[in-house]
């Protein structure tokens, strides 16, 4: 991690995390932050890091939505995470309805037999999910650069009709590398947004 990057002020340590997530949207690219600064920010919109059970850290270690979500649960509390995910649900409508494009389904395959899951939300679920979990110290910043800028690239291409440029990633839960559940570009400024103005300060 780059620890030459200081701040003193937690208005400095927004600063810094708002022009970071800025850059994951803009230029498809994570940067390093120290942890200690991005964890600081999310505990000023209403996060706590402090005193997380061993099952909460387990859980924030892992990957899938289904291992983390009790995790994440300990961290944000069950009002801000139902809230946020009542927010992405909108997201998504108005995000259909105003792009020639619409999101991904997620297990959807032309032309072969797999079921639909009929979900459009798992990517941007995760960019929670994954957010705190770097913050929390259980997942490394290298899993973290990968999964999330494999999302918000996938969901370019995507968004952008090339979807032969999408990249497989290997993770945990896969013995194969997968498409993981990506993002629309400007997602992660949405959910900063939506962070600062819910989370429980």
């Amino acid at each position: 991690m780059n620890e030459t990057i200081k701040a003193e002020t937690i208005e400095q340590k927004i600063a810094i995390t708002s022009e970071w997530i800025k850059n994951i949207s803009e230029n498809q690219e994570v940067r390093e932050i120290p942890r200690e600064i991005l964890q600081s920010t999310l505990e000023y919109f209403g996060a706590n890091f402090q005193d997380l059970s061993k099952e909460a850290r387990e859980s924030l270690s892992g990957y899938s939505e289904k291992e983390r979500v009790l995790g994440t649960r300990s961290v944000w509390g069950n009002e801000v995470l139902d809230n946020y995910k009542s927010w992405v649900k909108k997201y998504i409508v108005e995000y259909d309805k105003t792009h020639n494009i619409k999101l991904p389904i997620l297990g959807e395959k032309k032309d072969l037999p797999y079921p639909k899951s009929g979900r459009k939300n798992s990517g941007m679920i995760q960019f929670l999910y994954e957010l705190t979990s770097f913050a929390s110290g259980e997942t490394s910043f290298d899993d973290f650069k990968t999964y999330m800028e494999a999302r918000i690239r996938n969901g370019a291409a995507f968004a952008e009709g090339r979807k032969k440029d999408r990249i497989k990633v290997k993770v945990p839960t896969s013995s194969d590398p997968i498409y993981l559940g990506s993002i629309p570009q400007e997602f992660p400024i949405k959910a900063w947004e939506w962070i600062t103005e819910n989370g429980l300060k």
